[in-house]
């Protein structure tokens, strides 16, 4: 419970309908896959793509990885549908591994003046009007919409991913999100995959228990670590690397592709891999858990409020179909991408692995022990709830078929 009286310090206010005319002037009521009711922003389609949108230039920033990253490659997705749909009036520049914070990045696009809303400052650091932010930074200023996202091991898989963010209980978190910080719209999401624990050592843990393991910076994962029995070390990513090397960590939440783009592989001399290559410490070897499923990597496709309604109804149309488009797309993406990288790390030192019956049971124990501290927080219960009624619904999901040994020498850089 060391983190529940800062949770319970988030703003738990009660989750509610927010109109969806903000965006649009239109609303449609929509009936989800587990019986649910939503109201989701829509517009009649226009004569063709760019009618009644002045040219605008975006400028969309995002911490979390480069062009190859999951937030990378949705929001190329992203990029592609703008021009497709605005008819090349609306462009949009990607700014991968912005070299802030997340929550900079967050306070950056909610204190956007109303300045420059034609043509966003792309040259200009701490003058964006939107960028792809993660949801697990957001407790850390009040709002408390996103929190359930990353209660462990509640959503554990592509399909419930899919059920969650493109069904009603996602555009609700949306909305809710613009209800407690009133000065930004969250239009969509991007995901980067499904995160599992991932562990260096000279040989398998039987638990997470009193392992220093890296998180976001984000009270929600903090929390999510410490009641698995782990250490939270709540650091950005771009320091993962070195703390690895050093000893510093003993593992994170991971994909195979964040696993492969920091380099947290080698160390033993596993299939043609030398001592010392890569960021896994000599002697030692990555574990990834397949059967321990910790969170989903989500964040969202975030819009200075003040800038959208500037914009004519046809221009936020467009932003706001290319962002639902990317939620439905992302997940499919991630999942295949995490899976397309997951042998070229084992050829590079990382072994597949599934916790043992008794580490799968302290691990769910753990998870549910954070759940319900998590659960303090009003909204982030109401969520969780709901979540928890889609889960009881959905069919378990066959495992994922991770690699089971190298097949070849390691060909990552």
């Amino acid at each position: 419970m060391r983190y529940s009286r800062v949770l319970r310090r988030v703003a738990g206010v009660a989750v509610v309908a927010v109109a969806a005319t903000a965006l649009t002037g239109y609303a449609v009521a929509t009936s989800g896959s587990d019986g649910s009711k939503s109201t989701h922003a829509t517009v009649k389609a226009h004569p063709k793509p760019g009618t009644g949108i002045a040219p605008l230039a975006l400028t969309i920033p995002y911490v979390s990885g480069g062009v190859t990253s999951g937030f990378g490659l949705d929001l190329q997705f992203f990029q592609q549908r703008v021009a497709a749909l605005s008819g090349g009036k609306i462009t949009v520049t990607l700014q991968g591994g912005y070299l802030t914070t997340e929550v900079g990045l967050l306070t950056n696009v909610r204190s956007h003046s109303t300045q420059s809303i034609t043509v966003n400052s792309a040259n200009s650091a701490n003058n964006y009007v939107a960028a792809g932010i993660s949801t697990g930074v957001w407790d850390q200023q009040g709002l408390s919409c996103f929190m359930a996202i990353q209660a462990p091991g509640l959503i554990s898989s592509p399909p419930l991913e899919t059920k969650v963010f493109v069904g009603p209980i996602g555009q609700s978190m949306l909305d809710c999100a613009h209800t407690q910080a009133k000065n930004v719209r969250a239009l969509g999401f991007i995901d980067a995959g499904l995160r599992h624990p991932y562990v260096v050592a000279a040989r398998q843990p039987a638990s997470l228990t009193g392992l220093t393991m890296r998180t976001s910076t984000s009270l929600v994962a903090e929390e999510g670590m410490f009641g698995m029995g782990a250490i939270p070390y709540p650091v950005p990513v771009g320091g993962v690397a070195s703390l690895m090397k050093s000893g510093a960590i003993q593992g994170l939440d991971a994909t195979p592709s964040v696993i492969a783009g920091f380099k947290l592989y080698g160390g033993v001399g596993n299939g043609g891999v030398g001592v010392g290559f890569g960021n896994v410490p000599t002697g030692q070897t990555g574990y990834f858990m397949n059967n321990e499923v910790m969170w989903p990597y989500a964040g969202a496709i975030t819009f200075n409020q003040r800038f959208l309604s500037h914009l004519s109804a046809a221009a936020r149309h467009v932003l706001a179909t290319a962002a639902r488009d990317t939620t439905a797309y992302g997940i499919g993406a991630a999942a295949a991408q995490g899976l397309n990288q997951s042998q070229d790390i084992a050829n590079c030192g990382v072994e597949f692995v599934n916790a043992s019956p008794d580490s799968l049971a302290s691990f769910n124990a753990g998870a549910q022990q954070a759940v319900t501290t998590l659960s303090l927080n009003p909204t982030t219960r109401s969520y969780i709830r709901q979540v928890q009624k889609v889960v009881a619904k959905t069919p378990v999901a066959s495992p994922e078929s991770y690699p089971t040994g190298a097949n070849g020498t390691c060909a990552l850089p």
